[in-house]
Protein backbone atom coordinates (compact mmCIF):
# COMPACT_ATOMS: atom_id res chain seq x y z
CA UNK A 1 0.00 0.00 0.00
CA UNK A 2 2.97 2.39 0.80
CA UNK A 3 4.25 1.74 -2.89
CA UNK A 4 0.65 2.81 -4.27
CA UNK A 5 0.35 5.78 -2.62
CA UNK A 6 3.86 7.24 -3.02
CA UNK A 7 3.58 6.20 -6.57
CA UNK A 8 -0.02 7.36 -6.93
CA UNK A 9 -0.68 10.59 -5.33
CA UNK A 10 -3.37 11.70 -7.03
CA UNK A 11 -5.95 8.28 -6.15
CA UNK A 12 -9.43 9.12 -5.80
CA UNK A 13 -10.51 5.56 -5.48
CA UNK A 14 -8.56 3.04 -3.30
CA UNK A 15 -9.99 -1.12 -2.88
CA UNK A 16 -7.33 -2.53 -0.78
CA UNK A 17 -10.48 -5.25 0.30
CA UNK A 18 -9.12 -8.68 2.05
CA UNK A 19 -5.74 -7.47 3.10
CA UNK A 20 -5.08 -10.13 5.45
CA UNK A 21 -1.92 -8.06 6.31
CA UNK A 22 -2.94 -4.85 6.94
CA UNK A 23 -2.68 -2.87 10.00
CA UNK A 24 -3.67 0.64 11.30
CA UNK A 25 -0.32 1.50 10.32
CA UNK A 26 -1.93 1.62 6.32
CA UNK A 27 -4.73 3.61 7.35
CA UNK A 28 -2.57 5.92 8.58
CA UNK A 29 -0.25 5.66 5.35
CA UNK A 30 -3.27 6.74 3.15
CA UNK A 31 -4.52 9.52 5.32
CA UNK A 32 -1.18 11.37 4.76
CA UNK A 33 -0.64 10.81 1.54
CA UNK A 34 -3.85 10.30 -0.22
CA UNK A 35 -5.27 14.11 0.23
CA UNK A 36 -7.76 13.48 -3.21
CA UNK A 37 -9.12 9.98 -1.92
CA UNK A 38 -12.99 10.28 -2.37
CA UNK A 39 -13.66 6.24 -1.77
CA UNK A 40 -11.91 3.68 0.01
CA UNK A 41 -12.70 0.28 0.60
CA UNK A 42 -11.19 -2.16 3.68
CA UNK A 43 -13.94 -4.43 3.68
CA UNK A 44 -13.13 -7.66 5.45
CA UNK A 45 -9.45 -6.28 6.55
CA UNK A 46 -9.79 -8.27 9.46
CA UNK A 47 -5.97 -7.57 10.99
CA UNK A 48 -6.76 -3.11 11.00
CA UNK A 49 -8.09 -2.25 14.32
CA UNK A 50 -11.52 -0.98 14.17
CA UNK A 51 -10.47 2.65 15.77
CA UNK A 52 -7.99 3.27 13.06
CA UNK A 53 -11.00 3.93 10.96
CA UNK A 54 -12.12 7.58 13.40
CA UNK A 55 -8.93 8.93 11.94
CA UNK A 56 -10.40 8.91 8.78
CA UNK A 57 -11.76 12.57 9.81
CA UNK A 58 -8.93 14.28 8.75
CA UNK A 59 -9.57 13.18 4.91
CA UNK A 60 -12.19 16.28 4.19
CA UNK A 61 -12.74 15.08 -0.14
CA UNK A 62 -13.40 11.63 1.65
CA UNK A 63 -17.04 10.38 0.39
CA UNK A 64 -17.25 6.81 1.03
CA UNK A 65 -16.04 3.97 2.98
CA UNK A 66 -16.55 0.14 2.54
CA UNK A 67 -15.74 -1.40 5.57
CA UNK A 68 -18.08 -4.86 5.48
CA UNK A 69 -17.65 -7.56 7.58
CA UNK A 70 -15.55 -6.01 10.13
CA UNK A 71 -17.54 -4.18 12.58
CA UNK A 72 -20.90 -5.26 14.58
CA UNK A 73 -23.70 -2.90 14.32
CA UNK A 74 -22.66 -0.92 17.77
CA UNK A 75 -19.14 -0.02 16.29
CA UNK A 76 -20.65 0.93 12.90
CA UNK A 77 -23.09 3.08 14.71
CA UNK A 78 -20.01 4.81 16.39
CA UNK A 79 -17.99 5.33 13.39
CA UNK A 80 -20.98 6.76 11.47
CA UNK A 81 -21.25 9.18 14.57
CA UNK A 82 -17.42 9.97 14.61
CA UNK A 83 -17.84 10.54 10.55
CA UNK A 84 -20.79 12.09 9.85
CA UNK A 85 -19.74 13.82 6.23
CA UNK A 86 -18.76 9.92 5.02
CA UNK A 87 -21.19 7.41 3.42
CA UNK A 88 -20.43 4.04 5.27
CA UNK A 89 -20.58 0.74 3.05
CA UNK A 90 -23.16 2.08 0.45
CA UNK A 91 -21.23 0.06 -1.88
CA UNK A 92 -22.15 -3.76 -1.35
CA UNK A 93 -19.76 -4.78 -4.82
CA UNK A 94 -16.73 -3.09 -5.69
CA UNK A 95 -16.29 -1.67 -9.33
CA UNK A 96 -11.99 -2.63 -8.94
CA UNK A 97 -11.32 -5.45 -11.64
CA UNK A 98 -10.26 -8.49 -10.15
CA UNK A 99 -9.49 -11.97 -11.68
CA UNK A 100 -11.63 -14.27 -12.17
CA UNK A 101 -11.34 -17.96 -10.42
CA UNK A 102 -11.50 -21.77 -11.86
CA UNK A 103 -11.16 -22.11 -15.48
CA UNK A 104 -11.65 -18.61 -16.36
CA UNK A 105 -8.69 -17.35 -14.06
CA UNK A 106 -7.34 -15.64 -16.94
CA UNK A 107 -9.50 -13.22 -16.95
CA UNK A 108 -10.86 -9.70 -15.70
CA UNK A 109 -14.55 -9.16 -16.93
CA UNK A 110 -14.21 -11.42 -19.57
CA UNK A 111 -10.99 -9.68 -21.03
CA UNK A 112 -7.99 -11.87 -21.33
CA UNK A 113 -4.94 -10.58 -19.20
CA UNK A 114 -2.68 -13.26 -19.27
CA UNK A 115 -1.53 -14.26 -23.26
Amino acid sequence: VRLIVEQCPGLVELDVSDGTQLTAMCVQTIINQLRQVEYLSFSRCYTVQPDAYLELKSMPNLRYLDVYGILNEKALSTLRQSLPHIQINKYLFSSVARPTVGIRRTSIWGLRVRD
